[in-house]
């Protein structure tokens, strides 16, 4: 396990990284997944994240195949990744609590 201060270090990252998705600011939050895992490697929730966003970004690269039903798919992942963040953040700070 890592060591506390770099785990409560996490902890603004994590919301920081949903402010950025909640604005749909991919590139950001990306960037900030990234720093997660600089500190914790083996983040699952962070892992998890990075690969659907690198997947949303990914797909987004070819316009043409973006349509309002896709639009709409996107954005409920996004969401989803939002509430990543959160389960992420109360996973994070209920841990000292039982250690």
């Amino acid at each position: 396990m890592e060591n506390q201060s770099s785990l409560s270090a996490i902890v603004p990252l994590f919301q920081t990284a949903e402010e950025h998705l909640h604005n749909h600011k991919l590139e950001l939050a990306l960037s900030v997944v990234s720093s997660i895992l600089t500190f914790d490697r083996n983040n699952y929730y962070a892992r998890a994240i990075e690969h659907r966003i690198k997947r949303i970004l990914d797909f987004q690269q070819d316009p043409s195949e973006i349509s309002a039903s896709t639009e709409y798919f996107i954005a409920r992942i996004i969401a989803s990744l939002e509430h990543v963040c959160q389960m992420a953040v109360r996973f994070l700070t209920k841990l000292p609590e039982e250690s």
